[in-house]
């Protein structure tokens, strides 16, 4: 971007400067979910979600 002449002023690429060791791989550990620990929040979700919609059917009969 640095190089266009359309876009070489920093006020466009500025915010896009590597900062910091960027030579090395960002190591993310244990802040990633696990395959299992998605699972569980989908499934959370999901149930959630389920629930929330029988609720509100059974309400909305009792009022018809």
């Amino acid at each position: 971007m640095a190089q266009s002449k359309r876009w070489h002023a920093p006020y466009y690429w500025a915010g896009f400067v590597i900062q910091g060791e960027y030579n090395e791989l960002e190591n993310m550990g244990r802040r990633s979910l696990t395959t299992h620990k998605q699972a569980a929040v989908l499934i959370a979700l999901a149930s959630t979600l389920l629930l929330t919609f029988f609720v509100f059917r059974r309400r909305l009969r009792r009022i018809i």
